[in-house]
């Protein structure tokens, strides 16, 4: 399959500095229930750059979340894919290693589920998926670290499994429903250090990875739960649906930080910059003032699919079809020249 240079759209992607950016996306034209496809964008600010837009495509593989690595190949920097069902690509200038998460995925017979999220906490990079598994990467090679959370979401999904072989889905079908309902569903995962992790999930899940087990974090809303944004060990912030915005952390629990009556929008990523905090969906880039979510007119793109950044210099920001540096006053806009005109 070729696909030919045209219209994108961006679903993801982080910052790797302040003058460059990484994305993800799926062509307009690509069929995605036929063919899993990315298309991965690298926008690059730096004057020495041979040019400011480059791409590389990845076939076979739908990327859910976008990291960067300090020793990848040859032992440089390099950047990082996730897909749906658990490979990782790592590549630079030097060379690209592909890996595959064991047991993640729904191809492979020992498929627990699609993944959703990976990142880099200290030196090795995490990820989690739909059916409460965190994984974590040492020395190259991926290995699974839910502990007794994982082993309890083991006997549950085994317990399915003979539901469903025996034949008995229709009959057993409230039975099935209840063991699902006892299954995390992790989104995203993020930390501070190997030995201080968060994950957040569907109906309020927040758990803590405290190097040794996962305890679930008490928090003050029923909703669904997103971005994770830790500034220090006391200081971690949490989207979610329905207006929700926590502050809080392990030892504490979270709590609400936005009046409840301020919005109903579903919260999807969260960055404090510059002492102020922001926060993005499909309606567009909004700041926390008080206890009030307030939209920033100023923002220029339709949508907020990256809010990330590496420094209080720069805030990366992209639409579903072009890139936004923000230095605390200005908004520059870097189209992409697939996506001029849309």
């Amino acid at each position: 399959m070729t696909i030919q240079l045209e219209p994108a759209l961006i679903s993801g992607g982080h910052a790797i500095s302040d003058t460059a950016l990484m994305l993800h996306a799926v062509p307009d034209k690509l069929n995605v229930e036929e063919y899993d496809f990315t298309r991965v964008f690298y926008l690059n600010l730096n004057p020495a750059a041979p040019k400011e837009w480059a791409h590389q495509d990845w076939l076979d593989a739908s990327v859910v979340s976008t990291c960067d690595i300090k020793n990848g190949p040859a032992g440089m920097p390099a950047g990082c894919e996730l897909s749906n069902h658990g490979l990782v690509k790592i590549h630079n200038s030097y060379g690209t290693e592909i890996e595959q998460i064991p047991g993640a995925g729904l191809i492979a017979d020992d498929g627990r589920g699609e993944l959703t999220c990976m990142r880099r906490i200290g030196k090795k990079l995490f990820a989690c998926g739909i059916n409460a598994q965190v994984y974590k990467r040492d020395e190259g090679r991926w290995h699974s670290i839910g502990g007794k959370m994982g082993e309890k979401v083991t006997t549950l999904l085994e317990r399915r499994s003979a539901i469903i072989k025996a034949g008995e889905y229709s009959t057993r079908s409230d039975e099935i429903s209840d063991i699902m309902d006892q299954i995390p569903y992790f989104i995203f995962i993020n930390g501070i250090a190997e030995d201080d992790i968060y994950v957040t999930g569907s109906r309020n899940t927040i758990y803590h990875f405290d190097g040794t087990e996962w305890e679930r974090v008490l928090s003050d809303t029923e909703a669904s739960l997103s971005d994770i944004h830790p500034i220090s060990k006391d200081e971690i912030y949490i989207t979610g649906f329905e207006g929700t915005l926590l502050k809080g952390n392990a030892k504490e629990g979270f709590r609400s930080i936005v009046d409840p009556l301020s919005s109903y929008l579903n919260f999807l990523f969260i960055r404090k910059f510059q002492d102020k905090v922001y926060v993005g969906n499909d309606d567009g880039l909004f700041q926390l003032q008080g206890d009030r979510i307030v939209k920033v007119d100023e923002y220029p793109g339709k949508q907020v699919r990256i809010l990330d950044s590496v420094s209080d210099n720069i805030l990366w920001l992209a639409c579903a079809r072009h890139a936004y540096r923000f230095d605390g006053i200005d908004f520059h806009v870097h189209e992409h020249p697939d996506n001029i005109g849309l």
